[in-house]
């Protein structure tokens, strides 16, 4: 692929190859150009910080009970 994050090819590539639908998608990253690419996409995005963070927006997005 010759692809690098945060360009949004990469990205891309992912939703056509599985016909996903971005807004289906939350991606979590500890960079914050990745994970503004894949916003500027339509998908949920999360910056990781720290495992409690994360735990606290994966339950305000629904992934996993409170």
């Amino acid at each position: 692929m010759r692809l690098l994050k945060p360009d949004p090819r990469i990205f891309l590539l992912l939703l056509d190859n599985h016909a996903v639908d971005p807004a289906h998608i939350v991606y979590i990253d500890d960079l914050k150009p990745n994970v503004e690419a894949a916003v500027a996409l339509g998908m949920h995005g999360i910056l990781f910080t720290d495992p409690i963070a994360l735990r606290h927006e994966l339950v305000k997005v629904g992934l996993i009970p409170a």
